[in-house]
Order: structure tokens, then sequence, then C-alpha cells
């Protein structure tokens, strides 16, 4: 007798301790825990898999002075990793707009995207309410 074995397989997100307002994930399970670069990985996979998650605000942060020399070492660690984004959470109005606290002008802020070679035709991800 033949017969399927069918597996439920659901991986656990891990949730690094310094981010300060996590993601809701509602599908999958997720759990604190410490990673060396990246907001976001899945355990088992922290060596392969990270995620980098700035909001608008964030972003723009990193676009000067010492936050900038930072945030480009933290872009030069997630190379080494097999999957690696960086999630900007927002809304393409909001950039463009500056709908923010600063007096970085957005083009600038793109222009630091295409200098450190994250692809700007990137998707930007609006949080939704609960």
């Amino acid at each position: 007798m033949t017969g399927t074995i069918r597996m439920s397989i659901s991986p656990t997100i891990i949730i690094d301790t310094r981010e300060q307002q996590p993601l809701n994930f509602r599908t999958l399970p997720s759990r604190r825990g410490t990673l060396q670069t990246g907001d976001y990985s899945v355990a088992g996979a922290e060596e392969l898999f990270a995620v980098e998650r700035k909001s608008i605000a964030d972003l723009v942060g990193c676009c000067s002075g010492e936050n900038r020399a930072r945030f480009e070492r933290e872009l030069h660690r997630l190379r080494g990793y097999r999957f690696k984004r960086l999630l900007i959470v927002g809304t393409e109005t909001n950039l463009t707009a500056a709908n923010y606290r600063s007096a970085i002008n957005p083009s600038a802020v793109m222009g630091s995207l295409r200098a450190w070679g994250v692809d700007t035709t990137f998707r930007l991800c609006s949080r939704r309410s609960s």
C-alpha cells in the first residue's frame, strides 16, 4: 500500500530583540531572538535570510551623518546573506511628498538608495491598521 505523507511546515519568524515596533505576523508563528543582521529572519536560516525594515522616517534618518555610516555597515553585512531585503514601510506618496521631519529632499533619499545598490523600483508597503 502506498500512501502520501503530508507535512505541514510552518516557518517561525525570528524578530530581533532590538526591533522596537515589530510587525504582526498573523498567519505565521514568530518569536523574539537576537539576530546578527536585520530585523527579521526565519528560524534555522538566520545565516541565510535577513530582512531589514525601515519606516520612511527611519530611512530618511539613515541618509546623513553618523546614521548613514551605521546603515551602510548594516547594508554591507546584508550582502553575505542568500536572501536579503530592505523592507520600507510607508507609502510612496509620503516619501515623494516629503511627509517626514527632515530637510532631506526625497530625490536625495532615492539617490542614496541607488548609491547603496538598492533596487529603487521597490514597492513601498503600507502598514494596515488593526
